[in-house]
């Protein structure tokens, strides 16, 4: 099971138990806060960044050494989460 963190400081966010989407989750070391919908929404944002990440090395490595093939990753933002997934 993946833990959700602030993407900041990495720490565990805290909220209620069987929290609902209006429910304010929250980083105990820094106090970063939102409702569980938008944090839900950033992670699924960054896990496709992560995913797509990862498919950029499997066929960078697929494709190392062989004369006949090359892998150009496409175009990546830089943008930096506020939450992410402990992956």
């Amino acid at each position: 099971m993946s833990v959700v963190k602030c993407g900041m400081c990495k720490v565990p966010m805290q909220g209620p138990a069987n929290a609902k989407g209006s429910d304010i989750l929250t980083c105990p070391k820094c106090g970063q806060q939102d409702t569980l919908e938008t944090v839900q929404a950033e992670v699924v944002d960054y896990a496709r960044h992560w995913m797509a990440e990862q498919a950029d090395e499997v066929m960078r490595e697929a494709t190392r050494g062989n004369k006949y093939l090359t892998y150009k990753p496409g175009a990546r933002s830089t943008k930096r989460h506020r939450y992410v997934l402990d992956m």
